[in-house]
C-alpha cells in the first residue's frame, strides 16, 4: 500500500509540474505574441493558469516526500512524516532532496508568474519551470550497474520529456476551449515538437530498464520490466505515426500518444518509488555510495582514456553536434559557404568535452584532485575556446528561417532577442565576464562550496556546466566571431586576457603551496587506497592549473591578433572607399581645422 501512495503522489508531482511547464511554453512559444514582444491574449490567459499550477506543483512536492521517505526506509507513511525524521532524512537522501528543489523552483515560478508580461521573461520561466520538473529524475535509486551518471540521464530524458510533452497536450487542451481561433497554429508549432519528445522519451525508458534490470528474467518478473518494454514499443511506434502522419495528427495517432503518456508516467513514478528489479549488487563502502560506483584502479593511460558511457553531457555533445550538423546541410542545400575551419572547431571542442567527461577522467575526477583539475581546464579553458571560433549562433542564424508571421517568434526571432538583451548586454562586459570566470577558482575551491556540490551528482554536473558556460562567456568577449551586444575594443580584451592568465597562475601557486587539503571531508572519505596522500595529489593539480594554460593561451594570443589585423585592414579599406566617394573630405576637413589654429587661410594651409 505504500508504494501503491508512493506512486500516486509522484504521478500528482509530475502531472502539477507539467501543468506549469505547459502554460509557461504555450505562452511564450505556442501563442502569438503581440507587438514588441508583449504577450498577446492567449499568452496572458495561458500564463495566469500557470500560477495556480505552479502552486499546486508546490504543495504536492512537499507532500510528496514523506511518502518516498516511506518507501525509502521502509517505515508506514505517518511514521515517515514525522518531523524528527523528515529533518533528518529528507535533506540528505537524493530522492527528498530533489523533491525539495523542486518545490522550492515551484515556488518561484508560482511568485513570478503574475508579474510577467513579455514573451521573454515567460519563456525564462518556463526554461526554469522545465528545469525543475526534470530534477526529480536524477534521484532514481541506483540500478544494476550501480552508477550515478546513467540513471540520472534516463531520469533527466524521461522526466524532462514527459513534463513537455504532457504540460503541452493539457496546455493545447485549453487553447481550444477558450481561444479556438489560435488554437490550430499552436497545433502545428507543438506538433513539430512530438518526434522529439517521444524519441528522448524511448531512449530514456531504455536507458533506465538497463540500468534497473540486471537481465531478461527479471524483466519479466517485475511489473517496473513489463511496463517499461511496453512504453519503448509504444514510444518507437509513436515517433514513427508522428513523422508519417501530418501536422494535424489523425486520431489513431492520437490514441497511441495517449498510451505512451500514460505508460511514461507509470515508469516515471515506479522508476523512483521501486528497488531495482533484481536486487543487483548496490554500493558496498562509504566511499562507493558517495561516488555511486566502484573505486577506479591504479590510473593508467588507457584507464583514462577508457569510455565510461554514463555521463549527462554525451546527450549534451550529440545534441549540439546534430544540430550544428543540420545548419550545415540546410546551407549547403540553399548554396551558401561556410569557413571549414569553424565546423572543425566546433566539432574538436564537443571532442574535448566528450574526453574528460565521457572517458576514464571523468571517472578519476571525483576521487583525485588532480584529474579533476584536468577536467576543470579542459571545459573552463580549451573546450570554451574551440567551441566559440565555431561561430554557432551566426550559423544558426544564418539557417534558421524567420517566422512566417511578421512580429511573431520563431527560433530565429528567439536567439536574435537574446543576443541583444539588456541581460546578455551586462554580463558581456569585459569586467563582468572576467569576475564570473574566475569566481570558478578562488570563490569555489577556497570554500566550503567546493565539498558541498562534490556531494551530490548533480551538484557535480553543475559545476563542470559552470566551467564551461563561463568559459564560453569569457572567450566569447575575446575572441567571439558571433554578434555580440556590447562592442568591446581588442585593447580591453587584451588586458582581459592577461589579467585572467594572471590569475590562474596566482592559482595555481596558491594551490601547489598550501599545507591543508581542499574539500578534505570528501577526499578523506573517496580517496584510493593507491593514491597515498592527498596533500601531494593536491599538488599535482596546482601544478596542473599553473602549467594548462599555457597552449590556450598561444591559441587566443594567435586568434587574437588575426581578428585585430583584419579589423584595421577592414577599416581601412572602408577608409579609402569612403575618400574615393567624397574627395577625401575627412582629410581636408582635417587640413582645414589644423589652418585654423595657426590663423591661415584653408588654401594657405594646403600650400604648406
Amino acid at each position: 500500500m505504500t508504494v501503491v501512495l508512493g506512486v500516486l503522489a509522484q504521478g500528482l508531482v509530475l502531472v502539477a509540474a507539467a501543468w506549469t511547464v505547459g502554460a509557461l511554453v504555450a505562452a511564450a512559444f505556442l501563442t502569438p505574441c503581440g507587438p514588441g514582444g508583449v504577450l498577446g491574449s492567449a499568452g496572458r490567459a495561458a500564463a495566469r493558469v500557470a500560477a495556480p499550477a505552479a502552486w499546486a506543483w508546490a504543495v504536492a512536492a512537499l507532500v510528496a516526500v514523506p511518502f518516498a521517505l516511506a518507501v525509502l526506509l521502509g517505515i508506514d507513511v505517518g511514521s515517515a512524516a514525522r518531523p524528527d525524521i523528515v529533518g533528518t532524512y529528507a535533506f540528505d537522501l537524493p530522492t527528498t532532496r530533489l523533491l525539495l528543489l523542486a518545490a522550492l523552483v515551484a515556488l518561484v515560478v508560482a511568485v513570478l508568474v503574475p508579474s510577467v508580461q513579455r514573451v521573454g521573461w515567460a519563456g525564462l520561466l518556463a526554461t526554469l519551470a522545465l528545469g525543475g520538473a526534470a530534477l526529480p529524475g536524477f534521484g532514481l535509486p541506483h540500478g544494476t550497474l550501480n552508477d550515478h551518471g546513467m540513471p540520472s540521464l534516463a531520469g533527466l530524458l524521461v522526466q524532462g520529456s514527459l513534463a513537455l510533452w504532457l504540460g503541452s497536450v493539457i496546455a493545447l487542451r485549453g487553447l481550444r476551449a477558450h481561444h479556438p481561433a489560435q488554437s490550430a497554429e499552436a497545433a502545428r508549432r507543438h506538433a513539430r515538437g512530438v518526434p522529439w519528445y517521444a524519441g528522448a522519451l524511448a531512449l530514456g525508458v531504455g536507458l533506465l530498464a538497463l540500468v534497473r534490470i540486471p537481465g531478461w528474467d527479471a524483466l519479466r518478473g517485475s511489473a517496473f520490466g513489463w511496463t517499461a518494454l511496453a512504453t519503448v514499443a509504444v514510444a518507437l511506434g509513436a515517433a514513427v505515426v508522428v513523422l508519417t502522419s501530418s501536422h494535424r495528427l489523425r486520431r489513431p495517432g492520437r490514441r497511441v500518444l495517449g498510451l505512451l503518456l500514460g505508460l511514461g508516467t507509470a515508469v516515471t513514478a515506479l522508476a523512483v518509488t521501486t528497488p531495482p528489479a533484481g536486487g543487483g549488487e548496490g554500493p558496498r563502502t562509504v566511499a562507493e555510495q558517495l561516488i555511486g560506483g566502484p573505486l577506479p584502479d591504479v590510473p593508467t593511460l588507457a584507464r583514462y582514456l577508457a569510455p565510461a558511457l554514463d555521463s549527462v553531457f554525451i546527450v549534451g555533445c550529440l545534441l549540439a553536434g546534430s544540430l550544428y550538423t543540420a545548419g550545415l546541410v540546410r546551407l549547403h542545400r540553399r548554396g551558401d559557404r561556410w569557413p571549414m575551419g569553424r565546423s572543425v572547431s566546433w566539432f574538436l571542442g564537443l571532442l574535448s568535452v566528450w574526453l574528460v567527461t565521457a572517458t576514464g577522467v571523468g571517472v578519476y575526477a571525483p576521487v583525485t584532485f588532480s584529474a579533476h583539475m584536468v577536467q576543470h581546464m579542459t571545459l573552463s579553458m580549451l573546450s570554451p575556446i574551440l567551441l566559440v571560433l565555431g561561430a554557432p549562433l551566426t550559423l544558426a542564424l544564418r539557417a534558421l528561417h524567420t517566422a512566417p508571421i511578421r512580429g511573431q517568434r520563431g527560433p530565429r526571432e528567439w536567439l536574435s532577442a537574446m543576443t541583444h538583451s539588456r541581460y546578455l548586454k551586462l554580463i558581456t562586459h569585459p569586467f563582468v565576464a572576467l569576475g564570473i570566470y574566475v569566481s570558478g577558482l578562488f570563490g569555489l575551491y577556497f570554500t566550503a562550496v567546493f565539498g558541498w556540490l562534490m556531494g551530490s551528482h548533480l551538484g557535480h554536473v553543475v559545476m563542470l556546466v559552470h566551467f564551461l558556460a563561463a568559459g564560453y562567456l569569457f572567450f566569447w568577449t575575446i575572441i567571439g566571431i558571433d554578434p555580440m551586444p556590447r562592442e568591446i575594443p581588442y585593447w580591453a580584451r587584451f588586458v582581459d586576457l592577461l589579467a585572467s592568465m594572471g590569475v590562474h597562475a596566482f592559482f595555481g601557486v596558491v594551490v601547489m603551496m598550501a599545507t591543508t587539503p581542499i574539500a578534505s571531508g570528501w577526499y578523506t572519505q573517496v580517496a584510493p587506497e593507491w593514491l597515498g596522500s592527498t596533500l601531494r595529489d593536491q599538488y599535482s593539480g596546482g601544478g596542473i592549473a599553473w602549467a594548462f594554460g599555457e597552449l590556450p593561451s598561444l591559441i587566443i594570443v594567435v586568434a587574437l591578433a588575426w581578428q585585430w589585423s583584419r579589423s584595421d585592414e577592414r577599416d581601412a579599406d572602408r577608409y579609402s572607399r569612403q575618400a574615393e566617394r567624397d574627395g577625401d573630405a575627412e582629410l581636408a576637413a582635417y587640413n582645414a581645422h589644423l589652418a585654423r589654429l595657426h590663423g591661415l587661410t584653408p588654401d594657405e594651409g594646403a600650400l604648406r
